[in-house]
Order: C-alpha cells, then structure tokens, then sequence
C-alpha cells in the first residue's frame, strides 16, 4: 500500500465562552467543524491557531489558553490516503470586536455558538470532538 501523502501542517482553536463553544458549518457539504487552517512558513502552531481562527471567524480579540497537542490524521480524498497534523488550542474572547471575514470565508461557514453538550452532537469528526473534550478538560483545570 502507498503511503499517505502528506498535506501541510494546519492549526486551530476550540473558542469557549460562557459555557459555549464556537462552531463552524460548511454550507457547501454540512460539516461541523472547529475552526483550524494551515500553518504558513515561518509562523509557529500558535500564531497559525490565532490568525485561522480571526480568519474563518471574524474574533480579533482572542487570547490563547492550553496547548491540546498535536493530532496526526489519516483520511482519504479523492486522489487517495493524506496525512495531516493538527494542533489545537483553548480560546477565548477578551473582547468581542470583529472584523469581516473573506467573501470565501463568509459564504462558506456558518458560524454557531452552542452548548458543549449539542457541539459534541454536531462535530462531523470524531478528531475534534476527542480535541473539544480535552479543551474542555484543560479549562476545568484552570
């Protein structure tokens, strides 16, 4: 068997506030997700987290909290299998200033707060649900 290609490093945060967590839905295939994006040449995870996040979610006022780690995962697209690594984040909001997102960004993603018990629910992927319980650990150990 080939081995997976491999697709550039990405990063993210799980954006908790008041007991609810920020989601993203895709418009175009319905996924659930938390908001992660790649990881640019010369930036580290964390940098990469907080400007993703801003991007996909308009929040400029973000403040970083534990690192989740970082996850390795396998998944297949049409050309075949591709590995990723993702790392997370806990984030929350010192503020609520936002600024537009990209027209791309704006159709693309539905954004969402919801309760923790309803955002485990909806997550498409059993990755970032694994990655919002342990934010969620991280932050009732705070």
């Amino acid at each position: 068997m080939a081995e997976p290609r491999r697709l550039p490093a990405a990063a993210g945060g799980v954006l908790l506030q008041a007991g609810r967590v920020l989601l993203l839905h895709n418009r175009l295939n319905g996924e659930w997700r938390l908001p992660k994006g790649r990881i640019d040449r010369g930036e580290t995870p964390l940098q990469a987290a907080l400007r993703e996040v801003t991007e996909e979610t308009g929040f400029t006022q973000l403040e970083a909290g534990a690192d989740l780690g970082t996850r390795s995962i396998e998944y297949h697209l049409d050309n075949g299998l591709v590995r990723r690594e993702l790392t997370y984040y806990v984030m929350t909001l010192r503020g609520y200033s936002r600024r537009a997102r990209t027209r791309r960004d704006a159709q693309r993603f539905g954004l969402s707060w919801l309760g923790v018990d309803e955002a485990l629910e909806r997550l498409t992927f059993e990755v970032e649900r694994l990655v919002l319980r342990a934010a969620l650990a991280a932050d009732d150990a705070d």
